[in-house]
């Protein structure tokens, strides 16, 4: 059975539907102008501070050309001059020397056992007298006595024209060892660079109590004749030897490339006179020795005259 509502009724039903449909517009539209839609703007990344940019101090490099008649180059002697240098040794060191007797293609003889080595240039390397004769014990001091025996051999051990200063002398097996001080010319001390190996220059004397000669090492150079005020400064020189590689082995014995840095250099440096010695050729040179490394662990030896290296030796074992 259906219900039929009266006319009024219906009017009734179908204004409070109008009214609520219109409260429900209002309450969307004022809830629409309560939210605010917030723009989200983009995330600006930080703003780095500009890289500084270090200028690197640049470091000019002096290079002189050279005085007259530098280096002082000093050439062999000929052959000839040498062996008749070596014979002339060899008879002054058998004074001090017994003959003894070999028997050379079943005929016996004497011969003084004496060895000399004489380089090219005319100076002793070495000599030794194998069977020193005993005089007795000698009562002078033993720097006199190898005083006397420098100047017995001073044409061949570059003695002649040099002032020879000792060492305290040593006992060692009945010998007295005795060292010159390392060689100075004009008060600047002298080193030897030889086989890429740099040594000061000295000479050792054995001798025996009875002041003979029973071995001798090394010798001195006596015709260095080079300016010693230098053209080139050590700053000059260390400055030079900013970048420069080196080639070197670790201590596992792999090769190694280093450069040298300025803060590496040592800001004090040594005039030396520098007896550069080949086969061909013993080049006399003023230089700065200067160290590399903190623990002085190569050197570095810069021409003080024209400012090129010379060479860079290392200083430690591998």
């Amino acid at each position: 059975m259906i219900k039929i509502f009266s006319s009024k009724k219906l009017i009734t039903i179908t204004l409070l539907f109008l009214l609520i449909l219109a409260c429900s517009k209002n309450v969307e539209e004022k809830t629409k102008e309560k939210v605010q839609v917030t723009k989200v703007e983009p995330i600006q990344e930080p703003k780095l501070p500009e890289k500084v940019q270090v200028k690197e101090e640049k470091i000019e490099k002096t290079i002189k050309n050279p005085p007259a008649g530098y280096p002082q180059i000093i050439l062999p002697q000929k052959q000839e001059d040498t062996q008749k240098n070596k014979l002339k040794v060899e008879k002054l060191l058998s004074n001090d020397c017994e003959y003894i007797k070999r028997v050379v293609n079943g005929k016996e003889e004497l011969y003084t056992p004496v060895v000399v080595e004489m380089d090219d240039f005319g100076y002793v390397n070495s000599m030794q007298c194998q069977q020193p004769v005993d005089k007795g014990k000698s009562s002078k001091s033993v720097a006199q006595a190898a005083k006397d025996k420098l100047n017995t051999y001073e044409n061949y051990l570059g003695t002649s024209q040099v002032e020879v200063e000792f060492e305290d002398s040593r006992e060692a097996y009945d010998n007295f060892v005795i060292s010159t001080k390392n060689q100075k010319y004009n008060k600047i001390p002298v080193l030897q660079l030889k086989n890429n190996n740099v040594n000061q220059v000295k000479i050792i004397l054995f001798l025996s109590r009875s002041d003979v000669l029973k071995d001798l090492r090394g010798h001195y150079y006596s015709e260095i004749n080079i300016p010693i005020t230098p053209q080139i400064t050590v700053e000059q020189a260390s400055n030079n030897l900013i970048g420069q590689k080196i080639q070197f082995a670790d201590e596992s014995g792999d090769q190694k490339t280093k450069e040298i840095k300025k803060s590496e250099l040592s800001k004090e440096g040594e005039l030396v006179v520098l007896a550069k010695e080949t086969p061909q050729k013993i080049e006399y040179r003023l230089a700065w020795k200067i160290s590399v490394g903190g623990l002085e662990l190569w050197t570095a030896l810069v021409d003080a005259q024209t400012g090129e290296t010379i060479i860079i030796t290392q200083n430690f074992e591998t």
